[in-house]
């Protein structure tokens, strides 16, 4: 059976914009991580690397927030807001990138669906009508929670910084003081 992935080039080209911007989300989710834990981001990195679900992944970033006291309430209902956000809408972007795609054919006309998976009902699986520009629509979802995210933080690839208005930091707590991100003491080594 033809796969509509190999057929039709902007539904391959619109799966790949989610995939990459699915990507890039992550990346700033764990980013957010890094800025709690307080640690270089190598260790957070490697620390968040097992924390395999989504919902496991809002849940220990939900309860960082809870033991960060230098983060403003306005910033933690933010971050809450993007997590339930990126929560929800993995499931979406999981039934995209893993379920097959297939052609319905009814008289001369085609068309695209996705396969997808009941948890309840007398049929395990059922086809959903689909297209590239309902795939492109999920994917700018997916970058409003990446620029949502960009918003609040500064983005320096090489030595992560915290925009003020998301941390309350007192005028010792400042990385020129010699402190990290959340006022903790931070080595030139973990600066870098």
């Amino acid at each position: 059976m033809p796969n509509p992935i190999e057929d039709d080039h902007e539904l391959a080209r619109a799966v790949g914009v989610l995939a990459g911007r699915w990507g890039l989300v992550e990346f700033y989710v764990e980013y957010i991580f890094t800025l709690l834990v307080g640690t270089n981001r190598r260790k957070a990195s490697i620390l968040f690397s097992f924390f395999k679900g989504v919902g496991t992944q809002c849940d220990i970033i939900r309860h960082m927030l809870d033991e960060t006291p230098n983060v403003s309430d306005d910033a933690s209902a933010r971050i809450i807001s993007i997590l339930k956000n990126y929560a929800r809408l993995a499931p979406e972007r999981n039934g995209v990138i893993h379920y097959p795609f297939g052609w319905d054919s009814e008289g001369d006309e085609r068309t695209i669906y996705k396969s997808m998976k009941r948890r309840t009902g007398p049929e395990l699986s059922f086809k959903k009508p689909t297209s590239a520009a309902d795939i492109m629509k999920l994917a700018d979802r997916v970058n409003a929670i990446t620029d949502e995210i960009a918003s609040l933080l500064s983005v320096d690839f090489w030595k992560p910084t915290l925009l003020q208005s998301l941390l309350a930091q007192s005028p010792d707590q400042t990385q020129e003081s010699g402190t990290g991100l959340l006022g903790s003491p931070q080595s030139p080594s973990e600066e870098q």
